[in-house]
C-alpha cells in the first residue's frame, strides 16, 4: 500500500506550472489535454468533443475534476470562471498568430515593443508556434510561445488602459446649470488635455455652448462658473440678525457668482444697494442702513 501511495504521489508532481487559458480557440473537432493544460508534457488524451456550431463553456470545477482525472496536479487560480471553446473551422485552422492572440486576450487594449513586433514578423504565420503562458498587470503584458521544437519565444507589450471621464447623459443647452443627475461615466482611451475628468469639475457649472450632446467629452472651455445671479433677473433680497429676518423682492443690476458682492435694486425702495450672493437669486443685504431706509420709505 505503501508503494502505491508514493507512485500515485509522484505522478501528480508537475514538470512545470500550467496554464489554462479561458478562450480556447479549436484547430481540430476534438479537445485534448494539451489543449486545455498549456505546458503539460504527459500523454495527449482526448477530453471531449465540442458544439461544431456554437461556442461552448467548460465551468473550473469540470476543469478541476478533468484535472483529477487526469493525475495532473493544477488548481483554478483566483477569479477563474472556466473555459469558452470556440469551434473549430476551416478559416480558424488557419489562424495567424496574431490573430490567435486577439482570440486570447479578448477585449484588452494593447501595443506591442519594436522587438516584438519584429519578432512576430518572423513567426507569426506558423500554425505550429503555441500560446504555453500568458501573464499581465495594470501595464504591462509578457506572452510566452513555443514553436514545433520547442523554443520559446517572449512576446512583450503594453497594456493600454482606459480612463472613465464624467458626459452629460442627454443632451443640454446653453445656460443650463449642470447637476449630479444629468452625468454619466464613459471609457476613452485618449483624453485631450482640456477634458474635465472629475464630476465635480462640472456639477454647479453653466453650459456656455449652444448645446452640448449627450456621452461626449466636455472641455473646460465647454462650460462655465454657474452665476448666483443675472443681471435684470427678479431676485430675493434678505436682512437678518440674531433676532430679525426680513425680505423683499428686488433686481440683480450685475451678473454675480457665489459669495460675490454685486449691486442690486430694493424694488420696495427704489434704492441701488450692494449685497453678498448666497444662493440662487438670493443676496443678502445688511439691516442697518439699507433695510432701515426700506421700512422708512414704506
Amino acid at each position: 500500500m505503501r508503494k502505491v501511495f508514493s507512485i500515485l504521489m509522484i505522478m501528480m508532481i508537475p514538470l512545470k506550472a500550467l496554464t489554462v487559458p479561458s478562450v480556447i480557440q479549436m484547430k481540430t473537432d476534438t479537445l485534448t489535454l494539451k489543449d486545455v493544460f498549456q505546458g503539460y508534457r504527459g500523454a495527449n488524451q482526448e477530453i471531449l468533443t465540442p458544439s461544431k456550431d456554437e461556442d461552448s463553456f467548460i465551468p473550473a470545477s469540470e476543469v478541476l475534476q478533468i484535472a483529477l482525472r487526469n493525475w495532473i496536479d493544477w488548481t483554478p487560480p483566483r477569479g477563474f470562471q472556466g473555459i469558452t471553446v470556440r469551434p473549430c473551422s476551416p478559416q480558424n485552422t488557419q489562424m495567424s498568430l496574431r490573430e490567435r492572440l486577439d482570440t486570447h486576450l479578448g477585449d484588452v487594449t494593447y501595443s506591442w515593443t519594436p522587438e516584438t513586433e519584429t519578432l512576430l514578423q518572423k513567426i507569426g504565420k506558423d500554425h505550429e508556434v503555441e500560446i504555453i503562458a500568458i501573464q499581465k498587470d495594470t501595464k504591462d503584458l509578457q506572452i510566452t510561445v513555443q514553436n514545433a521544437v520547442g523554443k520559446n519565444f517572449l512576446l512583450q507589450g503594453d497594456l493600454v488602459s482606459e480612463n472613465q471621464v464624467p458626459v452629460l447623459s442627454h443632451p443640454l443647452k446653453r445656460g443650463h446649470k449642470i447637476q449630479k443627475e444629468d452625468l454619466t461615466w464613459v471609457s476613452m482611451k485618449s483624453i485631450s488635455p482640456g477634458v474635465l475628468r472629475e464630476s465635480d469639475q462640472l456639477v454647479g457649472k453653466t453650459i456656455r455652448r449652444p448645446v452640448i450632446k449627450a456621452r461626449q467629452p466636455i472641455d473646460k472651455s465647454d462650460v462655465m462658473d454657474a452665476y448666483g445671479t443675472r443681471k435684470n433677473q427678479a431676485i430675493t433680497l434678505i436682512a437678518q440678525s440674531s433676532n430679525v429676518f426680513m425680505t423683499t423682492k428686488g433686481k440683480s443690476l450685475e451678473n454675480g457668482k457665489l459669495a460675490q458682492v454685486v449691486k442690486v435694486k430694493n424694488l420696495d425702495s427704489g434704492r441701488v444697494i450692494e449685497g453678498k450672493v448666497i444662493g440662487d437669486d438670493l443676496v443678502e443685504v445688511s439691516l442697518p442702513t439699507q433695510w432701515k431706509q426700506t421700512r422708512s420709505s414704506s
